[in-house]
């Protein structure tokens, strides 16, 4: 079994293996797929929070990396803000560094809801402020720092995992995916040669139904967005 990699201020929280039902019915007609199928897991460890700008700018440093670009104002490049601006690719050389890679759709989605099929990652109730970082003026909102918001966190202690920043996860974006999950079996990673990769979880300004835990989005893998950021996914197989 693999250890915890290095430690960041974030830490990092256990998730248990076993199976679970991914998806849930759509909301919307023009929603990407994401019907009830069963998905197993072996236990991985996964980002308290998102990574944040704090912890990329040690990545930075330690590698030479470029360090992302201003998300426009002065707050929003505070240290305990997450990290925005970074594509796909620098998502995943930080996660390389950092002993780790990003988290599957399928990871992602457990750790968010749990075993019990919830909607958000609190549970059934909608959105509020006291959950979430959702619904802000795109030229005066932003993302809050992270883990500002508690009462929103997931049954396993995970913050952040609606609103505030979308999640960029490690596979391929197909509009089958939950029936690539079905053939590919335990610990699915759904590939592809599309370059568009899933985005989970919702952002500051996502109206609340794209906060619930099922819902898919997307990007080009190459986009740096200020709606957009990452967290750390440890597996241990």
């Amino acid at each position: 079994m693999k250890t915890a990699p290095r430690s960041t201020p974030s830490g990092l929280v256990w998730i248990p293996g076993g199976t679970f039902t991914m998806g849930q019915a759509p909301i919307f007609e023009s929603e990407a797929p994401n019907p009830p199928h069963p998905v197993e897991l072996s236990p991985f460890w996964i980002g308290a929070h998102p990574v944040t700008r704090a912890e990329y700018s040690v990545f930075a440093e330690a590698t030479g990396a470029a360090a992302p670009p201003s998300a426009g104002r002065p707050e929003l490049d505070a240290p305990d803000r997450p990290v925005v601006n970074v594509s796909y690719a620098e998502a995943l050389r930080y996660c390389a560094w950092a002993g780790g890679t990003l988290p599957t759709e399928a990871q992602w989605e457990l750790a968010a809801r749990g075993f019990d099929g919830r909607r958000y990652p609190w549970g059934d109730d909608p959105p509020d402020e006291r959950r979430a970082c959702f619904a802000e003026d795109w030229n005066r909102g932003g993302p809050s720092p992270t883990g500002a918001h508690p009462a929103g966190a997931s049954p396993f202690g995970c913050h952040d995992m609606a609103g505030n920043v979308w999640s960029w996860c490690l596979d391929a974006f197909r509009a089958d995916a939950h029936l690539e999950r079905t053939r590919l079996g335990r610990d699915p990673c759904v590939g592809g040669a599309t370059r568009v990769r899933p985005l989970r979880g919702g952002c500051w300004r996502s109206i609340e139904s794209r906060l619930q835990s099922a819902y898919r989005n997307w990007s080009h893998e190459i986009a740096r967005h200020t709606t957009i950021g990452f967290r750390l996914c440890v597996s241990t197989v």
